[in-house]
């Protein structure tokens, strides 16, 4: 019980501490949940939409269109593309939510160019260690999108609705067509605290700091902990972080 001699606790509120650290040890091998969802998959839109007409090679592409049914908010969102494009510095690539947000995964400047084809198997991710702009064609593998445009952007939004691929062609001559779109969505957990995707101790211990605190008010709810934004840390609160231990994406 080292982990508890961090905190100072009158006699009632380490009672109920160490009930809980007890229950939630008891089920610590118990497997832990997969929050990742992934929607979209293949699709055949060409690009631009019309290209045999010989005036309009150039424009856009129709809307790939992906519905989510699923009502949960976003702790993290990654893209996945493949397109066969004899051109790619010709494209521009965004993303917009159900809400209208709208995010530039790539495109380039004039003076940038450079040739090459396709985007194949190419995952935008804020985490991943190359932004696309370091990156070359066909783009294999995880990119951090465009400078200074972040996935995060749709950090908390509620995942439900249709989420659309906008893929511009900004040049004459050269064609190409999207093969498969894809969203992978970490769902956030209540019970994750610390925001790390996981229900854990370093939860339990975030948890424990505000046990008993009757001050907690919006839009914070004492960091979280009053999960039921009753005012204060209570025995409510804590059956609802038990029933979501150990879920995560570990």
């Amino acid at each position: 019980m080292r982990v508890m001699s961090c905190f100072r606790m009158d006699a009632g509120k380490g009672q109920w501490i160490v009930a809980i650290f007890g229950l939630l040890w008891g089920f610590s091998l118990v497997a832990s949940a997969d929050p990742v969802h992934t929607y979209g998959g293949d699709f055949n839109l060409r690009i631009p939409a019309d290209p045999n007409n010989t005036n309009t090679t150039k424009g856009r592409m129709d809307d790939a269109i992906i519905e989510i049914p699923d009502h949960f908010p976003i702790a993290d969102l990654d893209v996945g593309v493949s397109i066969t494009h004899s051109k790619v510095f010709d494209l521009q690539l965004f993303l917009q939510s159900p809400t209208g947000t709208r995010l530039c995964l790539n495109m380039y400047n004039f003076d940038e160019y450079f040739d090459g084809e396709d985007y194949t198997q190419t995952i935008f991710d804020d985490e991943a260690e190359i932004s696309i702009d370091d990156a070359q064609p066909p783009f294999t593998g995880q990119f951090r999108p465009e400078a200074g445009n972040l996935l995060s952007i749709f950090d908390g939004l509620d995942a439900y609705g249709s989420w659309r691929l906008q893929i511009n062609d900004m040049y004459y001559a050269d064609t190409g067509a999207l093969e498969h779109f894809e969203l992978m969505i970490l769902e956030k957990i209540p019970a994750d605290l610390n925001g790390d995707g996981n229900v854990d101790f370093v939860d339990y211990v975030e948890l424990s700091g505000h046990w008993r605190d009757q001050t907690c008010v919006s839009p914070g709810w004492c960091e979280g902990a009053d999960f039921d934004e009753s005012g204060s840390v209570d025995l409510s609160d804590l059956a609802q972080f038990a029933e979501h231990w150990l879920d995560g994406n570990k």
